[in-house]
């Protein structure tokens, strides 16, 4: 799992990061001072201009990426917010983690 980070509202910062928020070893934190990847979702992802964030995409072990000008795929689930959306997450989550202990 990667976790994209960055600023996007009044207090966000990487030094008030809490980095320890999904203290999980399967997880990798990411910090994006620039924001590419909210852009770049939200152009390939979500065919919108602007940003994506505070949003999950759950791709399975199967997904693939061929280029930067494509979105990676199949998109098992995506969702916004991540807290409003978390029994969704969890329902599509967990049938990827039964192999997993």
């Amino acid at each position: 799992m990667y976790t994209i980070w960055f600023s996007m509202l009044g207090g966000d910062s990487r030094s008030a990061w809490r980095s320890g928020a999904l203290p999980d070893r399967r997880v990798t934190h990411l910090w994006d001072e620039q924001r590419l990847a909210a852009q770049w979702f939200s152009r390939h992802v979500e065919q919108t201009e602007g940003l994506v964030w505070d949003t999950y995409m759950l791709y399975g072990p199967d997904a693939t990426w061929a280029n930067m000008e494509t979105a990676p795929e199949p998109l098992i689930s995506s969702g916004a917010t991540v807290v409003n959306k978390r029994a969704e997450l969890e329902s599509s989550l967990l049938p990827l983690l039964d192999g997993e202990k």
